[in-house]
C-alpha cells in the first residue's frame, strides 16, 4: 500500500549540460542561472522519460553544482569520519587545510559530485594508515598527522 509513502529518486540527468552552462564568464544572476538550469534539466528529463512518468512526479528539486568551498567542507567531514574510526582504536588523526585543498583539487569532479573525494581519501590516506597499523608502525595512543609537502605529496606521519 503506497497511500502514505513518499518516494525520493535522485538522478544526474542534465547535470553535464548544467555544468557546461556554468563554465565561462556570464553576467547572469543566481536567480537567472537557477531558471536556466531548471529549464535545461526539464528538457533533459523530457528527452529521457515518457510524459506519463514525468506527470506522476509531484516535485522536482534541483541542486546547484557544488562550489569549491562546499567540496572542501565535505572533504573535512569525510576526514572527520576517518578520525572517529581511528579514535575507536585510540589513534588521533590530524590534518591541515593543505590536505583538504589537495584532495579537492585532485579528486573533485563537477560531473560526479563529491563521491570521488571519498575514493581519493581512501587511496591517499586510509590505505596508508591501514598498512601502518598492520605493519605495527602505528599503535594505540599515537597521533597521525597529514600534510602536503613541497612536492605536492600527502604525507602520513606518526607524531
Amino acid at each position: 500500500d503506497f497511500s502514505h509513502t513518499i518516494i525520493i529518486m535522485t538522478s544526474n540527468i542534465g547535470a553535464d549540460k548544467v555544468f557546461r552552462n556554468q563554465v565561462g564568464f556570464g553576467a547572469t544572476s543566481s536567480t537567472e542561472t537557477n531558471r536556466i538550469n531548471r529549464d535545461i534539466i526539464q528538457r533533459a528529463m523530457e528527452e529521457r522519460f515518457a510524459p506519463e512518468f514525468i506527470n506522476r512526479l509531484t516535485k522536482t528539486v534541483i541542486f546547484n553544482p557544488l562550489t569549491q568551498d562546499s567540496l572542501v567542507k565535505i572533504a573535512d567531514l569525510l576526514l572527520g569520519q576517518k578520525r572517529q574510526l581511528l579514535l575507536e582504536k585510540n589513534i588521533i588523526l590530524d590534518w591541515d587545510q593543505s590536505v583538504l585543498e589537495y584532495i579537492v583539487d585532485r579528486y573533485a569532479d563537477p560531473a560526479k559530485g563529491a563521491r570521488p573525494l571519498q575514493r581519493g581519501i581512501d587511496q591517499l590516506i586510509t590505505s596508508k594508515i591501514a598498512a601502518m597499523i598492520l605493519q605495527g608502525q602505528l599503535k594505540a595512543r599515537q597521533r597521525v598527522q597529514l600534510h602536503v609537502d613541497q612536492n605536492q605529496q600527502v604525507l602520513v606521519k606518526v607524531a
